[in-house]
C-alpha cells in the first residue's frame, strides 16, 4: 500500500540509545552479548516540507526502499529530522538507534503489514535490514536493543535467543577523552586476529560451539589444530581470552536472573564481574592508553562498582546516588560525560 501523510503533518517517535555490557564485537563470532537499553534518545520528526525542500538522507532512503520491498510504499511530501539527545562520538548505538526511530515514525498505518512489521523482534530485524542497505551496517545486538529496550542476553550461535532482565541496574557514568590514544585501532586489529583465529579453529574442527566448549577441550583443539595464522602463543590469548568473557557474561546472567529484589550487594558483584573482563580485555589488547587508564582508576576510586571501555566510551556502573561525584571526577580527567538512566 502506499502512504500519504498530509505535508502538515507533524508527528515524532523515539528510539533508545543501547550500551554493551559484555561481549562487544562476539555477536559475529556467534557467541552471547549482553546489553542493556539507556536513556539517550534519537528522535525522529516528520514536519511540513521546507523551502527550499531538503532531499532525503542516505539513512531516510535506505528506509523508504527497505519498507517499499516489503509493500510499504511512503509519497514523502514531508521531510524528516532527525535529533540526538547525546554526542555521536559516545558509542550508544547511533545508527541503530535512529533507524528504530524511523521505522516507528513511519510505520503507524493500521493495514496487517504494518502491523507486523511493528512487532518490536520484526522491527529490529528490519532496521538491521536498513542499515545493509545503507552500506552502514551494525550489529543485530544494537538494533534489538534499541528496539526492545531493557537489559539483554543476546544469544547469535547456532540456536538464538534473546533471555530478558526486568533487573533495574540504575545509572551508568559515561565518558568520553578527545583522543582514543589508538585503541580503535589496536581494537580493530585484535578483532580482525581474533576472527581469522576462530576461523581456523571452526576449519579444523566444523561443528565447533565456543558456547559450549570447555576448557580441557580446548587445550586439545589447539594442540591438534593445524597452526593458522596466527603463532600458538597468539592463537592461545586470544581464544581464552573469548572464553573468559563468555563465562564472565553467563556469570553475570546468572546474578541478574535471581528472583529477588537487585540490591547493592548484587549490584556491587555485576561491578566486579565487568572490572574482570575489562582487564582481560586490556590484557589481551596490550595497548598502551595512559589517559584511560588514569580515566578509569579515577573513576573506580570515587566509588563507581565497575568500569569497563566499549569503543571510545568509558563506562562506570554507579552505587545509588553517586553519579554525579563520578561524572565530577570524570570531568577533572578532560572527559566529556553523560550520565544515562538504564531501563527494565
Amino acid at each position: 500500500m502506499t502512504e500519504r501523510p498530509g505535508a502538515d503533518a507533524v508527528r515524532s517517535a523515539v528510539a533508545t540509545g543501547r550500551l554493551v555490557l559484555f561481549g562487544s564485537g562476539h555477536e559475529a563470532l556467534g557467541l552471547s552479548v549482553l546489553t542493556v537499553a539507556v536513556d539517550a534518545l534519537v528522535t525522529a520528526t516528520i514536519r511540513p516540507v521546507s523551502d527550499p525542500p531538503r532531499p532525503p538522507t542516505a539513512l531516510l532512503a535506505a528506509t523508504l526502499e527497505t519498507l517499499a520491498a516489503h509493500g510499504v510504499v511512503f509519497a514523502m511530501n514531508h521531510e524528516v529530522v532527525i535529533e540526538h539527545a547525546f554526542k555521536e562520538r559516545f558509542d550508544l548505538g547511533n545508527r541503530a538507534a535512529q533507524v528504530v526511530a524511523l521505522l516507528r515514525l513511519l510505520l503507524i498505518g493500521e493495514d496487517a503489514t504494518q502491523a507486523r512489521l511493528r512487532e518490536p523482534r520484526r522491527l529490529a530485524e528490519l532496521a538491521h535490514e536498513v542499515l545493509g542497505v545503507a552500506a552502514t551496517p551494525a550489529p543485530r545486538a544494537d538494533t534489538l536493543t534499541c528496539a526492545l529496550g531493557g537489559l539483554h542476553h543476546l544469544q547469535f550461535g547456532p540456536t538464538p535467543f534473546v533471555s530478558t532482565f526486568a533487573v533495574p541496574l540504575g545509572s551508568i557514568v559515561v565518558a568520553t577523552l578527545a583522543e582514543d590514544e589508538g585503541l580503535l585501532d589496536a581494537e580493530a586489529a585484535l578483532f580482525e586476529r581474533t576472527a581469522e583465529v576462530i576461523a581456523d579453529l571452526r576449519e579444523a574442527r566444523p561443528e565447533l560451539d565456543l558456547e559450549r566448549l570447555a576448557y580441557d577441550d580446548a587445550w586439545n583443539l589447539l594442540l591438534d589444530a593445524p597452526m593458522g595464522r596466527c603463532d600458538a602463543a597468539t592463537r592461545e590469548r586470544l581464544l581464552f581470552t573469548v572464553m573468559q568473557t563468555r563465562d564472565l557474561l553467563l556469570a553475570a546472567h546468572q546474578l541478574l536472573s535471581i528472583p529477588s529484589e537487585f540490591d547493592a550487594g548484587r549490584r556491587a558483584h555485576l561491578g566486579e564481574l565487568l572490572d574482570r573482563d575489562h582487564v582481560q580485555r586490556a590484557e589481551a589488547l596490550r595497548a598502551s592508553a595512559p589517559r584511560h587508564a588514569a580515566l578509569r582508576l579515577a573513576l573506580q576510586a570515587t566509588g563507581a562498582l565497575g568500569v569497563w571501555r566499549h569503543g571510545r566510551t568509558v563506562a562506570a556502573l554507579a552505587p545509588t546516588g553517586e553519579s554525579p561525584a563520578i561524572a565530577a571526577a570524570a570531568a577533572l580527567h578532560g572527559a566529556e560525560t553523560m550520565t544515562l538512566l538504564t531501563s527494565a
